[in-house]
């Protein structure tokens, strides 16, 4: 498959995957990594294609406003709790920690999503 294949299964999909962020914001990210990095008529064997890409893409996604991330947080305060177990942050910024669990918790929803849909997309047209 390309990227543009892939991205054209991807169009109007929605993602049910457990987790700390909406299912358009999630998709939406990662049509913007299949889209954005690389030719549209390069193949895709499989998620390692987009592994650079989707911490830029979810970088680039996470809020900066304080407000938006006190609001995320409000909701997804168990996310903070995974960050420090996994990065072990003392920066003491809580800020800059709500806004790295926002970063990674994307991140690792785009990474299911994708993974899901290369998958699914492999398995629908396996015989072609």
């Amino acid at each position: 498959m390309t990227r543009k294949e892939l991205l054209e299964y991807l169009k109007g999909a929605k993602w049910n995957g457990a987790g700390y962020h909406e299912s358009d914001d999630v998709m939406d990210a990662v049509r913007e990594v299949v889209e954005s990095y690389g030719s549209p008529d390069e193949d895709v064997d499989g998620i390692e294609d987009f592994e650079d890409d989707m911490m830029e893409v979810a970088d680039s996604n996470t809020p900066i406003y304080n407000k938006d991330l006190a609001e995320w947080f409000g909701w997804n305060w168990s996310a903070v709790d995974e960050y420090h177990e996994e990065m072990g942050d003392d920066t003491g910024d809580i800020m800059r920690t709500i806004m790295g669990a926002y970063c990674m918790t994307l991140e690792r929803a785009m990474r299911e999503a994708l993974e899901h849909y290369i998958d699914e997309y492999k398995e629908e047209h396996e015989e072609e």
